[in-house]
């Protein structure tokens, strides 16, 4: 199941990338000079409790990266970086944008897991506005397999959202677009092995709240 779960998220997202990526990954944008500087904050928030010195020499995985919006900002911050997506029509728009780097890989992921990366690589992992996207049993994956490519000490950034409005329903597997819904108390269910972990909650609208991440391997 997880596997066909894959294949539909790389085809989804190849289409969307290619009907219309700028809307599917920031909605609320109106013009690619916006989508392009709407990065920068997303990027100074997920990083704000990181010291910038540690920063300047971490390896680090963005997860997620789409078209590129956040890893231009990232580029700046961090010693060296590899974003993966499960779209390969993102990974080309990320590389038309970006351009060549000596400190980035873009590479093509499964959307199920990091099998690619061996055990303690790197020393952070960041996601922004993906994993509400990926059916919860994918995320709690995801969640192991963040903390096996973990340096000791290493520390992942990232978010999943709650939804709170009456009669939410979390979507079918097969909806690779529609937001999920996390509590605190199953987010914190899933670091139990992990060293420290804080969580912050921030209202975004009426009934969204996104849960950010911060744990220590």
């Amino acid at each position: 199941m997880e596997t066909e779960i894959g294949t539909m998220m790389k085809a989804d997202w190849n289409r969307r990338a290619t009907e219309n990526a700028r809307w599917y990954i920031a909605s609320d944008v109106k013009d690619d000079e916006e989508f392009t500087r709407s990065g920068e904050p997303d990027v100074e928030f997920a990083l704000r409790r990181l010291d910038r010195r540690w920063l300047g020499n971490a390896r680090v995985l963005e997860i997620g990266c789409g078209a590129g919006r956040m890893t231009r900002y990232f580029l700046r911050r961090v010693w060296s970086l590899c974003s993966i997506d499960v779209s390969s029509e993102m990974i080309s728009l990320a590389a038309g944008r970006l351009g060549r780097h000596p400190n980035l890989q873009l590479l093509t992921g499964n959307g199920l897991d990091l099998s690619m990366f061996a055990d303690g690589y790197f020393d952070l992992a960041v996601s922004y506005v993906v994993f509400q996207h990926i059916p919860n049993p994918i995320v709690r994956g995801y969640f192991r397999e963040i903390h096996r490519v973990l340096l000791p000490g290493g520390v992942f950034r990232g978010q999943v959202a709650r939804l709170d409005f009456p009669g939410f329903v979390q979507p079918d597997d097969a909806d690779t677009f529609s937001m999920r819904s996390w509590e605190p108390e199953e987010v914190g269910a899933e670091f139990r092995e992990w060293s420290r972990l804080e969580l912050e909650i921030c209202r975004c609208t009426d009934t969204i709240e996104h849960i950010w991440i911060t744990a220590t391997k």
